[in-house]
């Protein structure tokens, strides 16, 4: 990522936890950053305390199924891709997939639950990417589209088709981004039911395949 940074640690601290064949993914914490290069010291761990006022606090190693239950089926807890390293996949038909080529806001929360199936994610603490947030950051400029609101509903929809999650769960990450919807968007003609049907989302459960 051209507009981000990481410590000069970030390859040493990162790459061990690919001893372990399971792991297929490994990130780091992360620090927000302006555009004047001003760090916010503990963002991250607000941004997350949402999820878990503790889990980030310490590194860790996770089976992918718990860590979306626990984590990434409520929310996109890998801010930015440059925090991470994964594995290279013997294929992945995401490549092929005109939807997921098509997205511009939650791609890569899209791609981390597929990169991660059947294996294990580490996190650790001991290293730290910067990610540089502008005001115009493409994500922000669409808090208040339509597109922002139907790509978490693809999120959601995918993640209840790949793993085997909780209804609760699931509840979770549409009231979050349902109080997001209240919070950013004014205009009146986009109704936040028809841009993420949760009972949509909750027919396409894994075991019901």
């Amino acid at each position: 990522e051209s507009d981000d940074y990481c410590e000069v640690n970030f390859l040493e601290k990162v790459l061990p936890a690919f001893s372990d064949p399971q792991v297929k993914l490994s990130y780091c914490q992360y620090d927000f950053v302006n555009t004047e290069g001003n760090k916010n010291p503990g963002a991250f761990l607000r941004y997350v305390g949402t999820v878990d006022d503790n889990k980030w606090k310490s590194s860790y190693v996770n089976d992918a199924s718990e860590e979306v239950e626990t984590a990434l089926a409520i929310k996109n807890t890998i801010p930015n891709v440059s925090g991470a390293v994964f594995r290279k996949p013997l294929y992945s038909f995401l490549l092929n997939d005109k939807n997921w080529l098509s997205m511009r806001i939650c791609g890569d929360w899209i791609f981390y639950l597929h990169i991660i199936q059947n294996g294990k994610i580490a996190y650790t603490t001991k290293t730290k990417s910067y990610f540089r947030f502008h005001t115009s950051n493409t994500s922000v400029a669409t808090y208040s589209t339509a597109a922002y609101y139907k790509e978490h509903e693809m999120v959601a929809c995918e993640i209840n088709k790949l793993y085997d999650i909780s209804e609760q769960t699931l509840l979770k990450n549409y009231e979050n981004i349902r109080m997001f919807f209240n919070q950013n968007v004014h205009d009146k003609k986009l109704v936040f039911e028809e841009l993420y049907n949760i009972q949509k989302v909750l027919s396409l459960g894994k075991n019901d395949q």
